[in-house]
């Protein structure tokens, strides 16, 4: 039973009651293969929000790494920065706010909590603070006049 359709980060979505799971479920347009059509009738939950189901469910779902980063940042700075699809945010140690988020690309979230503009601490995984030195070394070369580019870019520790 659809419950609304969403365009999000370039992706249309479409929250619905799934019979077969038997509860509601998230489904991206461009992956359904079929439908069966119903002939019963169906109403969509009171005052259901379609983006916000799909925020939630985008910010849960699960995926390769696990990253926990404490941003140095005001919870309500932080919501500012950070869209409520790509993770979850809640009060960390210090005043700032504790960011949580599931990735299948460890390098693409050096560059995200890179790009946040604000100071961290990795909480988990490992990896992603080896990653964090890599680009560390790889800036500071960078900051000197005779250093050459690096001949490789970072790679993707294995899960």
């Amino acid at each position: 039973d659809p419950w609304g359709i969403v365009q999000l980060r370039g992706r249309w979505y479409l929250p619905a009651f799934c019979h077969l799971r038997g509860g509601p479920r998230l489904f991206r347009l461009d992956r359904i293969e079929s439908v069966d059509p119903l002939h019963a009738r169906f109403v969509p939950p009171d005052a259901f929000d379609p983006l916000a189901f799909v925020r939630e469910a985008l910010a849960a779902a699960p995926g390769a790494w696990q990253v926990e980063v404490l941003l140095d940042l005001p919870l309500e700075e932080a919501r500012l920065r950070v869209a409520p699809h790509e993770g979850t945010l809640d009060p960390g140690a210090g005043g700032g706010a504790l960011l949580r988020f599931s990735v299948e690309d460890l390098p693409w979230a050096v560059r995200y909590l890179v790009g946040l503009g604000c100071r961290f601490v990795v909480r988990q995984p490992d990896e992603l603070r080896s990653l964090l030195r890599v680009l560390a070394r790889d800036l500071a070369a960078a900051a000197d006049p005779g250093a050459t580019p690096a001949a490789t870019p970072m790679a993707t520790p294995a899960p």
